[in-house]
């Protein structure tokens, strides 16, 4: 850590329990320790109390999920209110460009220094890439390995070891990796024949030498032969200015696969959303021209497990997908044996829903 960054004596580190990963363990309470910051612990991995934890604790630094800094643009603190805030590593979930350039704007006007970008998995100890401090753009979610792990990109199907620009898998060589799992029958999956770490993520080295994960490799649906990545069309949702935070999920209709989007909307977005689906419909991203509908919701769930946002329950909601076409406003939905139906609303029928404990918006 002190190859890159200034804290130490008489830093505060702000750690959440209870600790779900070896990263919170090993880069929050033993990182801190050595460096001989203060670490504060607090009862609770709560996205929604994040900005009242920073300040209550006086932070300089945390590791967090992604998903925390986004909540701190709604929280009501005035400009420059977290400058006592060094650095807030985030990490856990991929990143999109868009993604950092919101996050990044948020920690501009709260006064926070640094939002850095981490990458790992557990069986590579945790966090094993880094953004850097010297970023090229706002929206620059590149990363570095560091010192002494070496990333290479391969072809997902062949195995290849890929040249710069080309999206493939990402592995990694490690003196920290794991020996392995106790089920030898999940080792073949995580090693390659000549002991790299298959990360099973979407990543392209650049020509400068660094790297760019887009998601998992089971990010993908595929629609009449071909495959597309959702996070390609997740990333071009989030361009617009009114949606806070977005995913984009897949369901399978008559043994194809559609794309979906759940989208979390600005305060001053909530009252506009034909023009939010008027946007969508017109995306250019392909594979985006499959889009069923989209949810608008309040907020995302958290994962009870992992305490960060909860994705992975999207796709049981199979109703209130709404879409724009010619004009026309129309809802999708699933049957309980997943056969589509579709009904033409009007734009008053349109609205958000609820889905943590606040209230239901209409438009």
């Amino acid at each position: 850590d002190k190859l890159w960054f200034d804290f130490g004596p008489g830093d505060r580190n702000t750690v959440f329990i209870p600790l779900f990963y070896g990263t919170g363990a090993i880069h929050g309470v033993h990182a801190g320790l050595f460096s001989g910051m203060t670490n504060i612990y607090k009862p609770k991995y709560d996205r929604f109390a994040f900005a009242k934890d920073l300040l209550d604790s006086k932070a300089n630094l945390c590791i967090v999920a992604p998903s925390h800094v986004f909540t701190l643009e709604n929280c009501g603190l005035p400009d420059g209110a977290l400058s006592d805030v060094k650095y807030i590593f985030i990490g856990g979930e991929a990143v999109t460009p868009e993604q950092m350039r919101k996050a990044r704007t948020i920690a501009k006007r709260l006064g926070i220094k640094y939002i850095i970008d981490g990458y790992g998995m557990t069986e590579t100890a945790c966090m094993n890439g880094l953004s850097l401090k010297e970023i090229l753009s706002d929206d620059d979610v590149t990363i570095a390995p560091v010192p002494g792990v070496e990333y290479r990109i391969v072809d997902k199907n062949t195995g290849e070891i890929l040249g710069d620009n080309e999206r493939g898998i990402l592995e990694v060589r490690s003196g920290c990796a794991t020996a392995g799992y106790t089920e030898e029958e999940k080792n073949k999956g995580l090693f390659t024949a000549d002991g790299w770490i298959h990360s099973g993520d979407v990543a392209v080295r650049l020509e400068n030498g660094r790297y760019k994960v887009f998601g998992r490799g089971t990010d993908y649906f595929k629609n009449n032969g071909q495959e597309y990545a959702m996070f390609d069309i997740e990333e071009e949702i989030l361009k617009h200015p009114g949606i806070s935070e977005a995913e984009v999920i897949k369901f399978k209709v008559n043994n194809e696969e559609y794309p979906a989007a759940v989208v979390v909307l600005s305060k001053e977005w909530q009252t506009r959303l034909p023009e939010v689906l008027s946007y969508i419909e017109n995306l250019q991203q392909p594979g985006a021209e499959y889009l069923v509908g989209t949810r608008f919701i309040d907020n995302f769930k958290t994962n009870p497990i992992t305490a960060k946002r909860d994705y992975m329950s999207l796709p049981n909601e199979k109703s209130g997908y709404f879409k724009v076409s010619n004009g026309e406003f129309w809802q999708f939905s699933l049957t309980e044996d997943n056969q589509p139906e579709v009904s033409i609303i009007s734009p008053s029928d349109l609205k958000i829903f609820e889905n943590t404990k606040e209230k239901v918006l209409k438009k």
